[in-house]
């Protein structure tokens, strides 16, 4: 029998129909068991469940790790990528190296009230208590007052060490002077908070505490990126926890 071209084109098609209705039947067969249970599917897509599943999770969970952020390894990288999780850390050590073991110590309720609205509030009450200590009421004003003469003395502490540093040293005089120059201006604005208070304008004090915090911050990433092995890292961010307290407080004093 003689088959034209037509015919055996036809039969062709219909083979080609035939593997891929065979191919598609097969293929639900697979995919039948996970479809049909509605709890195996959430956790087959969520990248949580299992710590050891992608490298990218295993990333995304580093900052959050406290313990592995302190040793000695990951530090350079802890600075450039988050360095508020290490330097948590060690503010602590630092606290008690520089007030004593606070554990124990008793403070006003109302002081520990106020602290408790800031982000270290451990500092907030070292720091801050042995300024007003024989005052029998806190007032929100007067702690926030005290506040940032701490933090006005941390910082002059601070811009000592990068004088000292830069006379010692030849290098990264550029930088260090960039960073003198920014812990200055936080400095200056710290003493207008503090005029702004007796002018009891107290919407210029959280603008004039922004500037300051923003001041420290930006010269201890600096400081941090430069890794100089002079300097330890923690009376830097001990710094700029002590200006981030005295921004926290502010909010609580009413407008």
């Amino acid at each position: 029998m003689k088959i034209n071209k037509q015919t055996l084109f036809s039969i062709i098609l219909i083979c080609f129909a035939l593997v891929g209705k065979s191919m598609s039947h097969d293929k639900p067969s697979t995919t039948e068991t996970p479809s049909s249970s509605p709890t195996t599917t959430p956790s087959a897509t969520t990248p949580s469940s299992s710590p050891t599943s992608s490298p990218s999770d295993q990333f995304s969970d580093t900052p959050s790790m406290d313990p592995p952020s302190d040793s000695p390894a990951p530090t350079p990288d802890g600075g450039a990528s988050g360095y508020s999780s290490p330097s948590t850390v060690s503010i602590s050590d630092y606290l008690k190296e520089k007030y004593g073991d606070q554990s124990k110590a008793e403070y006003n309720p109302d002081l520990e009230k106020i602290c408790g609205h800031t982000h270290q509030p451990d500092v907030c009450l070292a720091t801050i208590s042995p300024l007003i200590k024989n005052k029998k009421k806190f007032d929100v004003v007067r702690i926030l007052e005290a506040s940032i003469k701490v933090s006005k003395e941390n910082i002059k502490d601070i811009v000592e060490k990068i004088e000292k540093q830069a006379k010692e040293s030849g290098e990264n005089d550029e930088s260090l002077n960039e960073c003198k120059e920014n812990y200055s201006k936080a400095l200056d604005n710290l003493h207008k908070a503090l005029e702004a208070i007796r002018a009891k304008n107290y919407g210029k004090v959280t603008i004039l505490l922004s500037g300051a915090l923003a001041d420290v911050s930006t010269a201890e990433s600096k400081i941090v990126d430069m890794q100089l092995s002079n300097f330890k890292v923690e009376p830097f961010s001990f710094a700029s926890v002590t200006a981030s307290n005295c921004l926290s407080i502010a909010s609580l004093v009413p407008n």
